[in-house]
């Protein structure tokens, strides 16, 4: 699994990716032509808090993108945007979210 750091990796993310929204995140994915392995970009804005709750958020969702993200899909990209939830509800909670949010993708794609 490897991290979307290029601005023109998030653009075209967020411009031709589809969107799910969650209770504790937005996700966005979009197609790859490169099918190595599965790329993952987080965006947390600043008005959801100082820069210690942003990298508490950040860190939550790395760790739920390495607990759900399947690796058997590797032609896809992901743009997860933090929510201010994503700092105070349980990590039980916010899996099953992700759990819903992939199972919508999966919907859209197929």
């Amino acid at each position: 699994m490897s991290t979307n750091r290029r601005k023109a990796d998030f653009s075209f993310i967020l411009n031709n990716g589809i969107k799910v929204v969650g209770s504790t995140h937005v996700l966005f994915c979009a197609k790859t032509y490169n099918c190595n392995k599965i790329s993952v970009g987080i965006i947390v804005s600043k008005k959801l808090g100082n820069a210690a709750k942003r990298n508490r958020i950040k860190r939550r969702l790395r760790a739920v993108v390495q607990n759900i993200f399947p690796e058997n899909s590797p032609c896809y990209n992901y743009v997860i945007i933090g929510r201010k939830k994503t700092l105070y509800c349980p990590f039980n909670q916010l899996i099953n979210d992700f759990r819903y949010s992939i199972r919508k993708l999966n919907a859209l794609f197929n």
